[in-house]
């Protein structure tokens, strides 16, 4: 029953009555106890689809399926105590949810009790404790807490500035679907134009290669970027057959032999060029500063103690 509600729910043109029939699937499974299906009809009634809202019903679920330690339901169950639905709040109980979540595994328990660590809900606030946090559920792969780790990179939040990693966790959440996160990246390079000289060619493009997919002006910097590659490689190129035509008269080696030698000359100057020699920039401006001169900045939107938390 579940993998049938699944399938009907992935359906590309569904039918009107189609969030009522999965729903009906699910809670059939539920009843029947499969611990998926509990967490999936929860997030049912909690969202109102199928036609029905019952955030108390919702909440019942979550605690079922949380019962049998399902790792999302569980963070699910934090989230309902944390914003108080289906009942009264309670953030003391929704960070030991995201405590029990996180043990299990799951990437939004990790990144939501990153959040009440962060923001100080249900326990003394330590921004370490929650970069650490943050930065175990980036490093499984979860884009938001990617997306987050930058910033915390970026403002010196808990962990020592480092805008080489802040952009590298930036461009991680972009490759990942945060779709946001091109914009925390441009920031950065904004406010530190030489942080673009620094970084490696290859990582500049990669970045602006999944950005454009989101952003105009992904694509118009990308152009930029090729430009400056292409000049770059034909320097090489130059030098390297000068080079080349030098040490063949020299030897009396063959043109083809010394067109030869050119192109590796120049593949191998252009390949082991060295970007990594200037240190990370370290801003001398409080987080309060840079918010005070652009306080529209999404990334000081985002930076001011206020983590969003991520549910199912």
């Amino acid at each position: 029953m579940c993998n049938l509600a699944n399938t009907l729910d992935s359906l590309p043109n569904k039918p009107k009555d189609t969030d009522e029939r999965v729903r009906e699937l699910y809670q059939r499974a539920a009843e029947l106890g499969l611990a998926r299906a509990q967490n999936l009809i929860g997030y049912y009634y909690d969202h109102g689809k199928g036609g029905v809202k019952d955030e108390a019903k919702a909440k019942e679920w979550f605690q079922r399926a949380a019962e049998q330690n399902h790792a999302i339901a569980i963070n699910n169950l934090g989230l309902m105590w944390l914003h108080g639905k289906g009942g009264e709040r309670d953030p003391y109980k929704a960070k030991e949810c995201f405590e029990r979540a996180a043990e299990l595994g799951d990437v939004r328990g990790m990144y939501n009790l990153a959040s009440c660590l962060y923001n100080g809900n249900g326990c003394t606030r330590s921004l370490p404790e929650a970069f650490r946090l943050f930065k175990q559920s980036a490093d499984e792969g979860y884009a938001l807490a990617q997306q987050f780790v930058g910033v915390m990179y970026d403002h010196g939040l808990g962990v020592t500035t480092d805008h080489r990693l802040a952009f590298r966790y930036f461009a991680m959440a972009v490759a990942s679907g945060e779709a946001n996160s091109h914009q925390y990246a441009f920031n950065l390079l904004d406010a530190h134009p030489a942080l673009f000289q620094e970084l490696p060619t290859q990582s500049l493009m990669e970045f602006y290669r999944n950005a454009s997919a989101s952003s105009e002006r992904a694509k118009w910097r990308a152009s930029v970027l090729l430009q400056r590659t292409s000049r770059s490689l034909y320097l090489y190129l130059s030098i390297s057959l000068s080079l080349s035509f030098s040490i063949s008269l020299s030897l009396s080696l063959s043109f083809y032999l010394s067109i030869s030698l050119s192109l590796f000359l120049s593949l191998y100057l252009y390949l082991s060029r060295d970007t990594r020699k200037i240190q990370p920039i370290r801003s001398s401006l409080s987080l309060e500063q840079r918010c005070a001169g652009n306080p529209a900045s999404i990334t000081c939107t985002l930076s001011k103690y206020d983590v969003p938390y991520r549910p199912f």
